[in-house]
């Protein structure tokens, strides 16, 4: 598997499979909002469900428990929008963090590069089985 996407990057192809953590193209040159002020974490395999992945974005502040400010109620009626615009307007909630917690939430998530070795060690898992 690693090998064939080696080629494929060599060649400049794109994968058929587009990673969770792979930009979508914007017509802007201008960073996304999410991407300016908030850092990508990850949790893979939540609660020991394989393939249950979240991603945790952490605002400048840092996103820690606290008051629940904000539910996505767009999502009820339209869930789609959790996998078309995850970095945008599929977010579920905005949550007021209290700060003195923040070192003890991001010490058990993934960075970006992690949850991509992560992604491709399952994606290679799955190719073996097969």
């Amino acid at each position: 598997m690693e090998e064939a996407l080696g080629s494929l990057r060599a060649e400049g192809a794109k994968p058929e499979v587009a990673m969770a953590t792979e930009p979508v193209a914007v017509e802007s040159a201008a960073p996304s909002l999410v991407d300016r002020y908030f850092t990508r974490w990850y949790k893979a395999d939540v609660k020991g469900k394989p393939c249950e992945d979240h991603c945790i974005l952490q605002h400048s502040n840092r996103c820690v428990r606290g008051r629940l400010m904000e539910v996505n109620e767009n999502i009820l009626h339209k869930p789609s929008i959790l996998q078309e615009k995850p970095s945008t307007e599929g977010y579920i909630a905005v949550v007021l963090p209290k700060f003195e917690e923040s070192k003890s939430i991001t010490e058990g998530l993934l960075t970006q590069k992690q949850y991509e070795e992560v992604v491709v060690k399952r994606s290679n898992a799955t190719t073996a089985t097969s």
